[in-house]
């Protein structure tokens, strides 16, 4: 560093490759943790529960609980088992709460997406077809049983988006997406911090 300066070339040279590759470290990572860190742990969950545990069904396709809010009215939408491709939950229990107290529970034997809502068939109170008032889709609800730590940043601002229309907490969502750019930025600030005190001819003091 000594001859460089002394040679002439100037700091911002001298530190110059050292930002540019710490850039790239950072961007690598946030592709990184975008790309492949989702998917990854999906992955991991699937052959925890299918190789390890010998699941026959996975997680996200068993116990569905789906939770609505409409004005004061909150609904628990629970599915012994879920779907997405074919848009299908079965053996389904809807209690709904109001002010806090149970107020009514249906059952019914299967419910399938068509024309953008859910309709129930084979019902506990007479009825061989009914539309169930919720306003989720087969995607969302597999987002609703996924970890943050398993949905890309595109996922997490959708679901969001349904959590606030529903009236939900979504810090933790949020929480997530700035850790998935803040941690691998880490790199280049830190960058930016060591390339001056690297450089310095004396390191005498204790900072």
């Amino acid at each position: 560093i000594v001859a460089m300066k002394s040679g002439g070339i100037s700091y911002y040279r001298i530190v110059a490759p050292v930002l540019i590759v710490a850039f790239f470290v950072s961007m690598f990572s946030v592709v990184w943790a975008e790309k492949v860190v989702p998917a990854a742990k999906v992955q991991y969950g699937r052959i925890l529960e299918y190789e390890i545990k010998k699941n026959t069904k996975p997680r996200t396709q068993d116990h569905v609980i789906i939770k609505t809010l409409s004005g004061s009215t909150q609904r628990i939408t629970y599915a012994r088992r879920f779907d997405e491709e074919k848009g299908l939950m079965e053996n389904i229990t809807i209690e709904e709460f109001e002010k806090s107290h149970l107020a009514r529970i249906q059952t019914a034997k299967q419910a399938y997406w068509e024309n953008g809502s859910w309709r129930l068939e084979d019902g506990t109170a007479k009825f061989k077809e009914q539309i169930i008032p919720l306003d989720v889709t087969p995607r969302e609800i597999s987002w609703e049983q996924k970890e943050p730590e398993e949905m890309t940043i595109r996922e997490l601002r959708e679901y969001i988006s349904v959590l606030e229309r529903q009236h939900q907490p979504t810090a933790r969502q949020w929480c997530e997406i700035y850790m998935r750019i803040s941690i691998p930025l880490a790199s280049f600030f830190f960058a930016m911090i060591g390339a001056p005190l690297g450089t310095q001819k004396q390191r005498t003091s204790s900072s």
